[in-house]
C-alpha cells in the first residue's frame, strides 16, 4: 500500500510520526523486503530531507515522494530521474521550483542549485569515470555546464497554482508533479553535455526532456548508480571488475534497455564478489544504524507494544522513531543535507584511508553516536521482551526469543543458530569463543537461560564481526 494512505488518515500534514510508522511497519512486516532496502538505498541517491521548517511542515509531499521511490524502485533510471525532476518536494528541497528565467535588466539569473546537483549527486558524479568507476582525470561537467542546465530547468510551479508566486501556505500541491508557467521558462537555446544542443523556441516540457535524455545516456551514469547500490547493498570498496560488470547491466539489460533497475540489482546481488569467498580482504561494509534496528526487529518478531493505538504501530522509548537520528545519526528522509547521511567518499582515518579505501557509514560513527545506538538496541533486547517478567517490558516495541530460549540449554546449538539468523554464518571462531567460555558461566536456570541469550544477541550485535556486514 502507498504510505501517503496512512499518513493522510493520521497526520495534519506536519507531524513527522505517521510517516515513520508506516515506514518501520513496511520495513519489519513488509513480504517485498528488497523493494523496501531498494527503495531505502535510492533515498540516499536522490536525497531530500524534511529538517527544514517548509518540508517539516509537508509530510503528505515527504511521503509521496518516498512512495515514488519505492513505486519505481525495480523501474527504469531515466524514468525515475524525471519523477524525481518533478517533484515539488524536490522543487522547494534544491530550489528548482519557481526558478524563474534570468532577466538581464533585473540583474537576475537562474537559480543553479537542481542543476548542479541532479549533475553531482543524481547521475554523473564529479570526475569523468572509465566504466569500471575509476576516474579518467577528467571532470563530468563543467560550469558552463551547470548554467546551460540551469537554464534549462526554469519555469516549474505547484501543479494549478493559478499565479507564479503563489506563496508556501496557499494550499499548493506537494503531491502532484510541477508544471510549467512558460512566460517564466528560458526558450533560447542551450549546449548541454558533450556538445548536444537545444534549438531555441522550445517549451519548458521539451527541454526537460531534451536535458534529462541529455543526462540519462551519459556513459558515467552506468558506473555512478551501480557503484552507488553496490555500496548501500553489498561492499564499500567494490572491485573496478565489479563495478563494471554491473555497469554493463544497466547499459544493456539483456533486451536492449538501459538504466533497468531490476536488472541492475539483481547484478549488485548475484555477482561473484558478493556470493562467493574468493573476494578481497577488505570486502565488506559497516551496517547503518537504521537497519541494525530493523535487522533486529525482524529476527526476533518485535511485536507492537500494549501502548500502541489501534493501528499497531511499533513505538519505542525516547526518543520516538521520528527523532532516531538524535541517536544513531540516522532517520528516513531526515538527513542534514543534500550529501545524504554519510559521504560516498568518506575514509575513516587509519587503515582505512591509509590503503586507499572508504567507509562511508563511518561518517555517522562517532563515538556519541555508536554509544548510543548500541546502548539503543542493548536496551531493546534485556528490557523490552515478551517474558521479561513486568508489565513494562511490553509496554513499547518487545521481542520475542522463544526459539532461542528453547536451544539456550544447549549453547552450541544456540551459537549455530544465532550465526545463521543474524550473521548469515559468518561469526569468526575468535567471537564464538568467547560467547561460549562467557555463556557457560551462565546457570542452567530459566533465568540463566534468558540471560544466555540475551548476553549473546547484545554481545553479537555490537562486536564488530557483526557490524561489518559481508
Amino acid at each position: 500500500d502507498d504510505h501517503l494512505e496512512y499518513v493522510n488518515q493520521h497526520s495534519n500534514g506536519s507531524n513527522r510520526w505517521p510517516r515513520h510508522e508506516v515506514w518501520w511497519r513496511d520495513v519489519v512486516e513488509g513480504d517485498d523486503q528488497l523493494r523496501q532496502r531498494v527503495a531505502f538505498a535510492l533515498s540516499e541517491l536522490f536525497v531530500v530531507s524534511d529538517i527544514g521548517y517548509t518540508l517539516s511542515n509537508s509530510q503528505y509531499g515527504i511521503t509521496n515522494f518516498y512512495d515514488q521511490l519505492r513505486a519505481n524502485a525495480f523501474g527504469n533510471y531515466r524514468d525515475l530521474l524525471e519523477t524525481v525532476t518533478l517533484s515539488p518536494v524536490m522543487g522547494l528541497y534544491l530550489s528548482m521550483l519557481q526558478n524563474a528565467k534570468g532577466d538581464e535588466a533585473a540583474s537576475t539569473r537562474p537559480d543553479e542549485n537542481y542543476a548542479r546537483e541532479v549533475l553531482q549527486l543524481f547521475s554523473l558524479g564529479v570526475d569523468e569515470l572509465n566504466l569500471d568507476g575509476t576516474p579518467t582525470g577528467q571532470p563530468a561537467y563543467t560550469q558552463n555546464n551547470i548554467e546551460e542546465f540551469a537554464r534549462v530547468f526554469t519555469g516549474w510551479n505547484y501543479k494549478d497554482a493559478g499565479r507564479w508566486d503563489r506563496g508556501l501556505s496557499t494550499g499548493q500541491d506537494l503531491i502532484s508533479p510541477m508544471e510549467p508557467f512558460e512566460e517564466f521558462h528560458d526558450k533560447g537555446s542551450k549546449t548541454l553535455l558533450g556538445g548536444a544542443q537545444i534549438p531555441s523556441g522550445l517549451s519548458a516540457a521539451e527541454d526537460m526532456r531534451r536535458a534529462l535524455d541529455n543526462i540519462a545516456a551519459h556513459p558515467n551514469v552506468a558506473p555512478f548508480i551501480a557503484k552507488h547500490l553496490i555500496q548501500r547493498l553489498t561492499t564499500s570498496n567494490p572491485t573496478p571488475g565489479y563495478v563494471a560488470r554491473v555497469a554493463t547491466v544497466f547499459n544493456n539489460n539483456g533486451d536492449g534497455v538501459r538504466g533497468d533497475l531490476k536488472t541492475v540489482v539483481k547484478a549488485v546481488l548475484m555477482d561473484t564478489e558478493a556470493r562467493t569467498e574468493n573476494r578481497p580482504s577488505y570486502y565488506g561494509k559497516l551496517r547503518e544504524p537504521i537497519l541494525r534496528l530493523s535487522h533486529l526487529w525482524r529476527a526476533f518478531s518485535v511485536s507492537p507494544g500494549a501502548n500502541s493505538s489501534n493501528r499497531g504501530e511499533y513505538n519505542t522509548s525516547s526518543p520516538s522513531l521520528e527523532n532516531l537520528d538524535l541517536v544513531t545519526g540516522q532517520a528516513v528522509l531526515k538527513s542534514a543535507s543534500v550529501f545524504n547521511f554519510f559521504k560516498p567518499e568518506f575514509a575513516a582515518i587509519g587503515p582505512v584511508s591509509n590503503n586507499n579505501l572508504v567507509s562511508p557509514e563511518f561518517e555517522i560513527m562517532t563515538e556519541s553516536n555508536e554509544i548510543a545506538t548500541s546502548n539503543r538496541i542493548s536496551a531493546q533486547i534485556n528490557r523490552f521482551f515478551e517474558g521479561a517478567g513486568d508489565s513494562f517490558s511490553t509496554k513499547v516495541s518487545y521481542l520475542n526469543f522463544d526459539k532461542e530460549f528453547a536451544l539456550a540449554a544447549e549453547p552450541e546449538s544456540l551459537l549455530d543458530h544465532l550465526d545463521t539468523l543474524l550473521m548469515a554464518g559468518s561469526m569468526s571462531a575468535t567471537l564464538r569463543n568467547a560467547l561460549l567460555e562467557h555463556i557457560n558461566t551462565l546457570p542452567d536456570t530459566n533465568s540463566g537461560y534468558s540471560e544466555r541469550v540475551r548476553d549473546a544477541v547484545t554481545l553479537i550485535m555490537a562486536s564488530p564481526d557483526y557490524l561489518i556486514q559481508q
